[in-house]
This record gives structure tokens, sequence and C-alpha cells, in this order.
């Protein structure tokens, strides 16, 4: 399955035309599923008209939002929690992507998630590593996944291949570390410009890293282009070179 994330957009277009538009652009070219940023909802994206669209497509649906689970402190974020989980349902999504935040052995409670997630059955929470020093930390990460698989919290993993770049660590490490958790992966390449790091456009290659990643995790999990695509025409290409990796794989 091949997710298309709606920041892989121009910003800008799709702030002033909604991702309702863009819903169509991702399934003409080939998408199986859409991610629905909630940083890029807009007044022309009413939950309602999303759900509606993305119905009638077929599209499988991801909601991603950057509300960290765990406040500073270590608390869990009750109230943004379930405000995120209802915007989720209301568009008809089947996962909810969030960071971690800021997660801490022997202080967070991951039996007070558990609590929290038994009011939401049928919505799969995966958690992402994100480009934040707490939330894209190896040993945070590693210390919540068992946590929670030892009271068995349905929660899973999103695995930012690009995103451990920004941390300053090996993707392969933490692949190494996490891989028995992830469910969603989020393929990117990274490029350094100008002394600084950003998301860059899958490589054809065929040792491109990325490819090892896709091929490991197997088959069945679904991945998401999570780059920019100019212009949007090349949006099939690169959906095309992840369904062939993926076939290969």
């Amino acid at each position: 399955m091949i997710i298309v994330p709606m920041n892989v957009f121009n910003r800008k277009e799709v702030l002033d035309k909604g991702q309702l538009n863009f819903i169509r652009t991702a399934a003409a070219a080939g998408a199986d599923g859409i991610e629905i940023r909630r940083e890029l909802l807009t007044a022309n994206d009413s939950f309602s008209h999303l759900k509606e669209e993305l119905t009638r497509l077929a599209m499988f649906t991801v909601y991603s939002a950057p509300s960290e689970v765990w406040g500073k402190g270590g608390t869990i974020n009750s109230s943004e929690l379930t405000k995120v989980f209802e915007e989720a349902r209301s568009i008809g999504a089947k996962w909810l992507k969030l960071p971690l935040g800021h997660y801490v052995q022997g202080v967070s409670d991951p039996a007070e998630l558990d609590l929290f997630l038994k009011e939401y059955k049928g919505l799969q929470l995966l958690i992402e590593n994100d480009q934040t020093p707490h939330g894209g930390k190896i040993e945070h990460l590693a210390d919540f996944f068992e946590s929670a698989s030892k009271i068995e919290i349905p929660v899973r993993m999103t695995f930012d291949i690009g995103n451990w770049h920004f941390t300053g660590v090996k993707p392969e490490s933490a692949f190494s570390r996490l891989r028995e958790y992830i469910s969603y992966l989020h393929l990117k390449e990274v490029a350094l410009r100008d002394g600084e790091l950003h998301p860059a456009e899958l490589s054809a290659a065929k040792h491109a890293g990325w490819r090892m990643f896709q091929n490991r995790t197997g088959k069945s999990v679904p991945v998401a282009l999570e780059f920019p695509i100019q212009p949007h025409e090349r949006l099939k290409e690169f959906i095309g070179l992840a369904r062939e990796n993926q076939m290969e794989g």
C-alpha cells in the first residue's frame, strides 16, 4: 500500500486550496491511501467533506497531528489526545500518527495511555520518530515501546527513515532496535543544502538506501512518500517507483 501525505505538495498551495483538492490529485496518481495533516487544515477543509471524499475514493486514511503524546515532565496529554482522536474519527481515519513527546522512563505511566486507548478501539495509534531531541531519540522510543509491549498496549510505530538524520542517529541502528514495532514506513532521502538538512526525493538507483528499509519491513507494511514532489505530475512516477520496489522486495 502506497500512502501520500498531504505535505508532499506545495505548502502554500495546500493552505490556499485545501487538502480536499489534493486528495483527488493523489488518488488520480494511483495512491492507495492519504495522510491528512492537521497542521495543514484550513477553513476549506471541513472534516465531513474530507471524510466524504476519502470514502468516495476508497482511500485508506491516516490522520497525522504534531500533538505530542507525553507532555513536558512526562505526563500524558489527555485533553490534546482527546481532541485529535475525535478529529481522526470524524474523517474516518483507520490510523492516527503522533509524535512520542517527552516520555520519561519511570515517570510516564504507559497504563494511562492504555486506559485512554480503550475508548478508541478501532483507531490504531502510531508513534513516529520525529525531528526533536526527545521524540527522535532511540532510547526514549525503545523504552516506550518495550514498556508498552509488556502490558500489551495496542500501539505501533511509524518509522521515518529520514528523520533520524535530523537527530544524529543512524537509521540502520534505529531500525535494528525498533523493527519489531514498525507498522508504517515513511520514505524520504535527506540532502544537505546551505549547511542544513532537507527532505529530498527518492533516488531511482537500484542500490538506494531507502529500498533496503522497504524490503526489510515486508510487502504488507504500508509506506508513505514524505518528501516535496514538484511538479504534481511526478507523483505518479514516485508511487510507481515505491510500488515496483515493494513488489520486488
